[in-house]
C-alpha cells in the first residue's frame, strides 16, 4: 500500500519572535477520478493559545490576530502538540506539501515536507472554494481548508511542479 501525502496549510501568528498556530489543516493528495478521491476529506485543527506560555498578550497583538483569523485566542480544540500528534499519525511515513519557505522550515520540525514555491498560487488573489472554508466561518480568505484545496487544485494544474524536499 502506498503512503499517502498531504496538503498542509495553517494561520497563525507572531509574538516575541515566536509563532503561534491557531488554525492547521491537512487534505490528502488526490484529485477527481483517483480511485477512492474524496473532496471533502480533511482534518482541520483549532489551536488555543497557551496563556502559561503567552503571559505577556499585548492588546496590539490581540487586535492584530483577531482582526485576521477573528478567533479569540482562548478559541480552540487543541493544544499545539495535540494536534501535531494527531496529523503525525495520520500522515505516517508520508510527506506534506507546504506553500512557502518559512511555513516549510517550520513545519519540518515534526513533519516530513516538499516546500511548493511560492508563485504556485496567491491566496489572497484566488478565487473560489469558499464553500470548502470551515464550519466556524471565522475567516473568507485567512481559512486553513480554503488554502489547503486552493493549494491542493493549482498543484494539480501545474504540471512543472518543483520538488524540494525540506
Amino acid at each position: 500500500m502506498e503512503t499517502p501525502n498531504w496538503f498542509l496549510d495553517f494561520e497563525g501568528f507572531t509574538h516575541d519572535n515566536k509563532f503561534w498556530v491557531k488554525e492547521i489543516c491537512i487534505l490528502p493528495f488526490g484529485q477527481p477520478g483517483d480511485k477512492d478521491f474524496d473532496e471533502d476529506l480533511s482534518y482541520n485543527y483549532f489551536v488555543k493559545t497557551d496563556m502559561r506560555e503567552f503571559p505577556e498578550y499585548s492588546a496590539s497583538t490581540y487586535n492584530w490576530q483577531f482582526r485576521r483569523h477573528r478567533l479569540s485566542p482562548w478559541f480552540g480544540d487543541y493544544h499545539f502538540d495535540e494536534a501535531m500528534r494527531d496529523i503525525q499519525i495520520k500522515v505516517g511515513k508520508g510527506k506534506v506539501f507546504v506553500k512557502g519557505l518559512q511555513k516549510a522550515l517550520f513545519i519540518a520540525q515534526y513533519l516530513s515536507v516538499v516546500e511548493l514555491p511560492e508563485g504556485l498560487c496567491n491566496f489572497k488573489q484566488a478565487s473560489g472554494f469558499y464553500d470548502k472554508c470551515c464550519k466556524v466561518k471565522h475567516s473568507r480568505e485567512f481559512c486553513a481548508i480554503r488554502k489547503a484545496h486552493v493549494l491542493r487544485n493549482a498543484y494539480n494544474r501545474d504540471d512543472e511542479i518543483c520538488n524540494k524536499t525540506i
